[in-house]
């Protein structure tokens, strides 16, 4: 396969050159992103800013540390080996004190958030055992683009869509919630990115709400944006095989655009970055695991 896009896709940032990537461990995905009820069956709190959306809708404002922490949990409730050796951990998952700087919200006191204050989960370190652990994990950034890209070369799976928040919108209106049609009031006042969308605010779904791709997988685009393993750098410039990243580095990688989105980030190439403690309400995840050929 190939990761990143081409130069000719409308849209595309100067970080998705095209590289020829490899992948030889099969594995599964998780056909939607985990929930408010499945984080809070596992994890005992709900972290999400919007609750009121309810339990079917992605759990959001979780960290990256936060979403190891929940796959490791998860490995354990089905007897699975952990695949991140986390050392030097403090606070809850889901769990801190929020730094806001302004109030409004009904939730965390400010649409943008950040868990810095005393009780946040993190860690000094994570090992990772690599994809041929067969617990429960994030994405590298290479599977999960193979993963959203389903066999398809255009920038979406349904095909190349104009970028507009303007609606219509046949390719983005099927597959994903975005600037232009996530029309719900949140708690916030959350304005939608989009220029083109004057009507005010927008939220997150629930999953299953768009079609899926020709693979099965909801919201792969939209919605919200996900976490993946990797830290965040520049392509190689020479093929790879099976790639997890580089070693080292101050931010994470982010896929798939949200419901407040851009249309341009909802393209399959398309690459953000965070800071691993960052528990933003646009962002989510959801797991895989390796199998055995």
């Amino acid at each position: 396969m190939r990761l990143g896009s081409p130069t000719s896709e409308v849209g595309r940032g100067v970080d998705e050159v095209l590289h020829a990537v490899t992948l030889t461990l099969p594995y599964c995905m998780k056909t939607t992103e985990v929930t408010q009820d499945e984080w809070s069956s596992l994890m005992g709190n709900n972290p999400s800013l919007w609750q009121l959306c309810g339990g079917t809708c992605p759990v959001e404002s979780v960290s990256w540390w936060d979403a190891l922490a929940y796959c490791n949990a998860l490995s354990a409730r089905d007897g699975l080996p952990p695949c991140y050796l986390l050392t030097g951990c403090s606070g809850t998952a889901g769990t801190g004190t929020y730094n806001c700087t302004s109030t409004g919200c009904t939730s965390h006191s400010d649409e943008w958030c950040l868990p810095d204050g005393p009780g946040a989960f993190s860690c000094d370190a994570v090992t990772f055992l690599g994809p041929a652990c067969t617990g429960y994990r994030l994405p590298t950034e290479a599977e999960w683009e193979f993963a959203a890209r389903a066999g398809t070369l255009t920038s979406t799976y349904a095909g190349n869509a104009p970028l507009t928040c303007d609606e219509p919108n046949p390719a983005y209106d099927v597959i994903a919630w975005f600037c232009g049609n996530s029309h719900a009031v949140n708690p916030c006042g959350l304005q939608c990115q989009g220029s083109d969308w004057a009507s005010g605010q927008c939220a997150p779904q629930p999953v299953q709400g768009k079609g899926p791709s020709n693979w099965g997988l909801y919201d792969m685009l939209g919605n919200l944006m996900e976490w993946v393993w990797d830290f965040y750098a520049a392509y190689p410039s020479t093929p790879v095989t099976d790639p997890v990243g580089p070693l080292v580095g101050s931010y994470r990688v982010l896929r798939g655009g949200c419901f407040a989105c851009e249309v341009s980030s909802l393209r399959a190439g398309f690459r953000d970055q965070a800071g691993p403690r960052e528990r933003d309400p646009l962002n989510g995840f959801r797991v895989v695991r390796s199998v055995q050929p």
